[in-house]
């Protein structure tokens, strides 16, 4: 079985956009996931805790849960940013692959035919 493999090419400032969306989505997922699961261990469990002293610290008025969901939107907002602008440049360099390939393979097909002149009319048979 002779298959034709294509090696996908990403630059690394594709997949640093991609990694770091990852690690942003999966941080917010944690603290969202740690702040539901404090809510219904009990009153005073370590989860809730933390959250209160983090609240405590950092002058914040709402719960890891919405933190969670913000880091969330953030991480998709970055990944959607970075699928069109990389999608764009693929889609480019596979439209000029495209056009190249197909300019050669006419020309190696192309029979040599004089171009017709420039300005004459085409006559009419009557």
């Amino acid at each position: 079985m002779d298959k034709k493999t294509k090696k996908i090419n990403m630059s690394w400032k594709e997949i640093t956009t991609y990694v770091s969306a990852g690690v942003v989505f999966l941080f917010g997922l944690t603290i969202g996931t740690f702040s539901v699961i404090g809510d219904y261990i009990g009153p005073a469990n370590f989860i809730k805790i933390a959250e209160q002293k983090t609240a405590e610290i950092f002058k914040l008025t709402i719960s890891w849960r919405i933190w969670g969901l913000i880091f969330i939107l953030v991480a998709l907002v970055i990944l959607l940013i970075g699928l069109f602008i990389f999608a764009n440049k693929h889609e480019k360099l596979v439209f000029k692959d495209t056009k190249k390939t197909a300019r050669t393979t006419l020309k190696l097909t192309e029979d040599p035919v004089e171009d017709p002149v420039i300005g004459e009319e085409p006559s009419e048979n009557v």
